[in-house]
């Protein structure tokens, strides 16, 4: 049996530059500062994952994330893309796959 400690927690794959890292989450997490900690993207000319800038665009390979939060909407390219720092992390989003 799992503990509840155990529980709350996932994985997704980010590919970047045809390389992919399978990436362990804990719920509540923002994907932008999760993407940024395990090297796959940089804070660096961005906005700091405050939702203004566009920069921190992601394409979803396999899965699905929360639908895009209102500031969001008003960035996104209309392509399918996402702002990795408008995305708060689930167990929903548990296997998900997503391109940098």
């Amino acid at each position: 049996m799992l503990s509840l400690c155990q529980t709350r927690f996932a994985s997704l794959t980010a590919i970047k530059g045809g390389q992919s890292k399978t990436i362990n989450f804990e719920e509540g997490t923002n994907l932008f500062e999760l993407l940024v900690d395990n090297g796959m993207m940089s804070k660096d000319q961005t906005c700091q994952g405050n939702i203004g800038c566009g920069k921190c665009t992601i394409g979803i390979k396999k899965g699905k994330l929360p639908p895009p939060i209102e500031e969001e909407d008003d960035i996104l390219p209309k392509d399918g893309k996402r702002l990795a720092c408008a995305i708060t992390l689930t167990k929903a989003q548990d296997g998900i796959e997503i391109e940098v």
